[in-house]
């Protein structure tokens, strides 16, 4: 999908809906700012953001179904994450190179969920006090 066909979607998605862009933008996974300054071509960041962004809408628009690099056509999400999740091939070269295409994919890494990041608990102190104390008794 190119950038106007997006654009003009998503324009037209903002006029149907009672709550303008900031409905659109919920539905997109995305903040009314952030839909506003790309639509608007105002959004002030790295262009692989603004990229990350675009796929984003991107696969939303096309409801569960993904555009890959590799093999330059559309696939469901579950087919896309089934390539993703294999083992590495061995012995047939262009599996080896789509496997390695897979690794470094935006469009795959977008389709997975955010690891919950795990906080480190700390081991509890002991005051050097309490330590020597504890081996003098």
């Amino acid at each position: 999908m190119s950038q106007p066909d997006w654009r003009s979607q998503v324009m037209a998605m903002v006029k149907a809906d009672a709550k303008g862009i900031a409905g659109v933008a919920k539905r997109l996974g995305l903040t009314r700012p952030q839909l506003s300054g790309l639509l608007h071509d105002t959004y002030r960041a790295s262009p692989a953001a603004k990229q990350s962004l675009v796929a984003r809408i991107e696969i939303a628009l096309r409801e569960g179904h993904v555009l890959c690099p590799f093999l330059n056509r559309e696939l469901a999400e579950r087919e896309c994450l089934a390539f993703q999740d294999r083992p590495q091939p061995s012995g047939i070269a262009s599996e080896l190179r789509h496997y390695i295409a897979c690794e470094s994919c935006l469009t795959g890494k977008l389709l997975r969920p955010a690891a919950p990041r795990t906080t480190r608990k700390s081991k509890p102190t002991t005051n050097s006090m309490e330590a020597s104390d504890a081996r003098t008794a």
